[in-house]
């Protein structure tokens, strides 16, 4: 009876090692057996849930980094390539890009009868006695967006090939939906420009290690080019005079629109042209380039 009892012990022993040695999910043998296929079972979930895990994963971080990958060239395409608008009910993140001008585009920034600016005593760079082409832009100071297009204007209208043949005049126009102070760099440019130092100011305000001018740095950043009188200046800046001046820009882009436009905006020989960054590609039909 002893010897059946230990020939018992010993097949049951031999059962668990087979058992464990195989990895069996299937085993029921009673007993001594339990704690192992609850242990086989576990080790065999955590394998499964690992292995879904890492494809999970895997899947998400392809997802993540395939549209943050695609986000971020679309901002920097926007903060290169620009297009958007600010207005009065913010930004506008819309983008246009440069793409080419057809004949049937260019060819209404021929004809007569476009809209005609006020610009006696604008601000101009370029041809102003016998201009192929008039341009008229109206920016706002603390719109990024106006900044962008000043920087690729100044390339284009630094170039002989389009200043000794085009004209182009500064409008302004501050945003009816900002603080009052932000209306300042509008005004310390035309009193710039009263003095003969408009572009001077213009380009210090948009030069990107100043940008955005806040509060009274302006009036700091007017000083530090050395150029102006000061007494002048001040005087200037708040006089009824400068506030009349802006708002008559104001008045014409509005007339012009037929609303409250967006800024940038770019007129040529009176037409609007759209998307603005086509400017360039329009004045190289009318100038045969």
């Amino acid at each position: 009876m002893k010897y059946i009892t230990n020939l018992m012990v010993v097949s049951s022993a031999l059962s668990v090692l087979l058992t464990s040695g195989c990895g069996s999910s299937d085993s029921t043998d009673p007993g001594g057996t339990t704690d192992t296929d609850t242990d086989t079972d576990s080790d065999t979930d955590t394998d499964t849930d690992t292995d879904t895990d890492t494809d999970t994963d895997t899947d998400t971080d392809t997802d993540t980094d395939t549209d943050t990958g695609t986000g971020t060239d679309t901002d920097e395409e926007c903060e290169e390539d620009d297009g958007g608008t600010c207005n009065d009910s913010g930004v506008d993140t819309d983008t246009h890009t440069e793409g080419d001008c057809g004949y049937s585009d260019c060819e209404l920034y021929e004809q007569d009868g476009g809209y005609l600016f006020d610009d006696e005593g604008a601000p101009y760079v370029g041809n102003a006695d016998a201009p192929e082409a008039r341009v008229n832009v109206f920016t706002y100071f603390n719109c990024p967006h106006c900044k962008n297009l000043a920087h690729k204007m100044h390339s284009v209208f630094s170039n002989p090939a389009y200043a000794d043949r085009v004209v182009l005049y500064f409008g302004h126009y501050p945003l009816s939906n900002v603080l009052p102070i932000y209306w300042m760099e509008n005004y310390a440019a035309h009193a710039a420009h009263l003095q003969g130092y408009f572009w001077e100011v213009h380009d210090l305000f948009f030069a990107e290690e100043n940008y955005p001018v806040e509060g009274d740095d302006n009036h700091a950043l007017v000083e530090s080019l050395g150029l102006l009188d000061m007494d002048a200046y001040y005087t200037d800046v708040n006089s009824q005079e400068t506030l009349d001046y802006i708002d008559a820009d104001r008045a014409d882009l509005e007339a012009a629109e037929g609303t409250s436009p967006d800024v940038p905006n770019v007129y040529i020989n009176g037409y609007k042209v759209e998307p603005y960054l086509k400017y360039k590609n329009v004045l190289d039909y009318l100038l045969g380039y």
